[in-house]
């Protein structure tokens, strides 16, 4: 009986601690998405890519679209983020026990991007096309009519290796812009994700910390409990 509670337990409060995280991880980053996916991608910089900064494109969606545009997808964050931390801290937890620990959070990741790799798709595509007052329905429908179902997994194995565009984009890229191509969006994506990391990691240790200290109480007092009879029956 003890094992499977523990186990219950254990799952609880990794579901628990992975939601938490993700909560604070888009309210407090998703801004820097929206900069990061909307410098890259929005037709609307087309010919002043190169040539802003991260912060002027902050700047010009605030005045452009107002403060609020700056957690567009906000929603469609939380949908892709909770699921996804669920499963990786999840497997995480169990992979480890059986495999060191950089090859546990290694397929884990692996497996989660895998999964959910079509709501991060929606959510890029959804920051990327802020102020043109399109949702994410709407942007599926879009993605659907103009390209393939297919198309929602795009970009899955340089996700994978961390490689972020193909050999021939790349050279379209520098025949272009040259090297500062490849520094597009670089500030918001580090700004993002250093407190990113920070955050999730955090509160997922602290949940457990309080998770683990509630299983002590519980233990101690059971303990306590049996030490009355324990000594009846000694007598």
């Amino acid at each position: 009986m003890g094992e499977p509670d523990g186990e219950k337990a254990t799952f609880c409060y990794t579901m628990v601690a992975s939601t938490m995280g993700s909560v604070a991880v888009t309210a407090v980053c998703t801004p820097f998405d929206v900069v990061k996916n909307y410098w890259q991608a929005s037709p609307a910089l087309n010919h002043q890519r190169i040539n802003t900064s991260g912060l002027q494109v902050m700047r010009h969606i605030k005045d452009a679209y107002g403060w609020r545009a700056l957690w567009n997808g906000t929603v469609t964050s939380l949908v892709y983020q909770i699921p996804s931390n669920w499963t990786f801290f999840l497997l995480y937890e169990r992979w480890r026990e059986d495999v060191p620990d950089g090859v546990a959070s290694a397929a884990a990741r692996a497996t989660a991007v895998t999964l959910f790799s079509p709501l991060e798709f929606l959510r890029t595509r959804v920051q990327a096309t802020t102020g043109m007052g399109e949702g994410a329905m709407a942007t599926v429908k879009r993605v659907l009519r103009e390209d393939s179902f297919s198309s929602f997994w795009r970009g899955l194995l340089p996700t994978l290796v961390r490689i972020h565009t193909t050999g021939s984009a790349m050279m379209a890229i520098f025949k272009e812009y040259r090297l500062r191509g490849f520094t597009v969006g670089l500030g918001p994506r580090l700004l993002k994700v250093i407190p990113g990391c920070a955050i999730m990691l955090g509160t997922y240790e602290f949940c457990h910390a309080v998770a683990d200290s509630l299983e002590l109480d519980r233990v101690l007092k059971d303990q306590k409990a049996e030490l009355p009879s324990s000594s009846k029956s000694t007598g």
